[in-house]
């Protein structure tokens, strides 16, 4: 595998990058709403712009200049026209700023694809020291993920669930260790020693986190991968002497280790279910909570179909330009609560749970299909290094990979590892080496000038240096709502309102759970008992979040209790378009209904209470209405 005719990026650069890569996977802002996506997007953009600046200066001192020809692969171009349909999508946004930062997300993945690439056409050292550095990354967090999993160490490092390592919970956990594995099998081929031995130490300890955090998302990409990437060879095996050509590879170790890691899968994800029941039936009652509440199921089938059918609803009104990128958690509610559980307003559901759904109704149909095209692209760039490259070692390298990447659209279609900063950066990492290997393969003309070279770096380094800045802006507001809620939990309302104001930027006006910052100012002001405050910040709130229920429930309580019934009507009703189903909004349109005398559509309300609602609220006002409505005839008679 020999690199392009020109420069190597040289060890600092390399160094820069491995880093980045290596402790990527661990970096968190505990003061931080949301500990994980933004601290690691800034980590990414800095090391893009160190990368971009030291190559800058490296190649002004030398003749040979950047070759930036990689561009030209086809699969740069659908890149960029992906971003474009997101672009294209951003004036059917609700929140704009929600949409510019999923943008900004998008096009800073796309120059990591693109430097990921060079550097690994140029740079012979890259992959190897990649593999190692993600060996390591794996190792520790399935270490870490272990400790928390036998409450030996690290149970506090976050408390979502009971093994989540740095990730956040344990899905996502189990994910990135799949997703890490084509550079993990990279190092049990290719090093020999202790490097070779670690790599299969940190892939059969990855086994048992992937099987013991029962993630099915996971085991169902990595079994999906398993096949397919086994079954292609297995299928053309008289056209691929590649077997007998690899002689000097650890076959037997790989062979092995693979054996050893499916009985560890199999064991763990067996053990998981003895030993959750045994240690909560041993332990104190607060780590019988704390496992109880670890494995209650966060996501059942049931609210996955659901969402999934209210994404194809959204995808129907929307089939060609979408709602707007970033927008589909602003546009759910839209669409109906009732068969969820998020039909109080308290819980919000931020994705789809399916990559393709969620892209197609955020960035239309054309969005979808240039994404799709990326790994169609991907996949005929394998085919062809894994049938024509005249090295089996790159056909070999192409097949890791394609393992990789076929795992990643398994995952994708349960989860959402296209909004996750570690995820991405491993699928980017796959199509990076195939991209490269495929450059090389099958290399092009020279073409461009040092000039258009020069000028290329410094567009990407602008965009980098606004991505960083609307990250770090988005890092300071979601510091300063952090401290909100904790003055919010001592009762300290007009601290939790000053930092409130300190979080909503023009840039963030909108939490991660999809709550609008002045919903929580507006609840502040209520506990001060300024009611004209605090309704002119529900009515903020809407602004911000149409679709908000608990906004526009508070609106109809406010008004509600300044005597406006009329107004308080036109508000729960609207309320009750998103959630028609919900008791507690149903009996209090039917209070106002009681209280304006309007007896027959207080009735009519509460007949659209579910039947099987327990709720004693309803009975009673049924009771009193019927006193009422029984009341009200012979008045009308003794009229006749």
């Amino acid at each position: 595998m020999k690199p392009s005719k020109q420069t190597s990026p040289g060890a600092l650069v390399r160094n820069m990058f491995i880093l980045a890569i290596l402790v990527m996977p661990f970096v968190l802002v505990r003061s931080s709403r949301e500990p994980a996506v933004l601290p690691r997007y800034l980590l990414l953009a800095g090391m893009l712009i160190a990368v971009l600046s030291a190559l800058i200066i490296q190649f002004s001192r030398e003749k040979a200049g950047q070759d930036y020809r990689l561009l030209q692969r086809l699969i740069f171009p659908a890149f960029l026209l992906y971003i474009v349909f997101e672009v294209i999508s951003l004036p059917g946004a609700i929140n704009l700023p929600e949409a510019l930062f999923e943008l900004s997300k998008m096009v800073l993945f796309g120059i990591f694809f693109f430097i990921s690439a060079w550097m690994l056409d140029n740079d012979r050292l890259l992959l190897p020291q990649l593999s190692r550095a993600l060996t390591i990354a794996a190792a520790l967090l399935a270490a870490i993920a272990i400790c928390q999993y036998f409450l030996l160490a690290f149970t506090g490092l976050l408390a979502s669930t009971y093994m989540e390592a740095t990730l956040l919970n344990k899905n996502l956990l189990s994910t990135a260790l799949v997703l890490m594995l084509p550079f993990l099998i990279y190092g049990i081929l290719h090093f020999k020693g202790l490097w070779g031995d670690f790599s299969v130490f940190s892939t059969l300890l990855s086994g048992f986190v992937i099987g013991a955090a029962h993630t099915r998302a996971a085991w169902a990409g990595l079994a999906g991968a398993a096949v397919m990437a086994l079954g292609f060879p297995a299928l053309f095996r008289k056209r691929i002497p590649l077997v007998s050509k690899l002689n000097s590879l650890n076959w037997k170790r790989l062979l092995y280790t693979g054996i050893i890691f499916l009985v560890i899968v199999i064991a763990s994800a067996a053990w998981e279910n003895y030993y959750r029941d045994q240690r909560v039936q041993q332990t104190k009652t607060e780590v019988k909570q704390f496992f109880r509440r670890s494995y209650a199921p966060m996501r059942t089938a049931r609210i996955r179909i659901e969402l999934w059918k209210k994404t194809l609803q959204m995808i129907g009104d929307h089939p060609w330009l979408g709602v707007g990128v970033g927008n589909w958690k602003m546009a759910l509610n839209r669409y109906g609560t009732a068969e969820l559980d998020s039909d109080t307003g308290k819980l919000n559901y931020v994705r789809p749970h399916n990559d393709y759904l969620w892209v197609w109704a955020e960035s239309g149909i054309f969005g979808l299909l240039c994404y799709l095209s990326l790994f169609g692209i991907a996949f005929y760039y394998i085919y062809r290094l894994f049938f024509h490259i005249k090295d089996p070692q790159g056909g070999l390298l192409a097949l890791l990979m394609g393992f990789g990447i076929l795992a990643y659209l398994g995952i994708a279609f349960f989860d959402f590892p296209k909004e996750r900063i570690v995820h991405s950066s491993l699928l980017l990492l796959m199509l990076a080496v195939v991209a490269a290997g495929y450059h090389r393969a099958f290399p092009r003309p020279a073409s461009g000038s040092s000039k258009t070279m020069l000028w290329l770096n410094i567009i990407f380094l602008v965009i980098l240096a606004l991505c960083a800045v609307l990250g770090y802006s988005r890092l300071r507001s979601e510091i300063h709502l952090q401290k909100a809620f904790q003055y919010e939990s001592r009762k300290n309302w007009p601290e939790e309102i000053r930092e409130l104001d300190r979080a909503e930027t023009a840039l963030y006006n909108i939490d991660p759970v999809v709550n609008p910052l002045a919903l929580y100012r507006g609840d502040a002001w209520l506990a001060l008992n300024n009611i004209d405050r605090a309704l002119q910040e529900y009515q903020e709130a809407r602004q911000v979040h149409p679709y908000n229920i608990l906004a526009i429930w508070k609106i109809a309580d406010i008004y509600y209790g300044k005597g406006d019934k009329r107004t308080a009507v036109e508000y729960y009703e609207k309320a009750l378009e998103l959630s028609p189903k919900l008791d507690a909004l149903l009996l209090n349109l039917a209070a106002v209904y009681i209280q304006m005398e309007k007896y027959p559509e207080a009735l009519e309300t509460l007949n659209r209470c579910k039947p099987e609602s327990t709720n004693p609220g309803i009975a009673r006002y049924r009771q009193l209405i019927e006193k009422k409505l029984e009341g009200e005839k012979p008045a009308s008679q003794g009229e006749k």
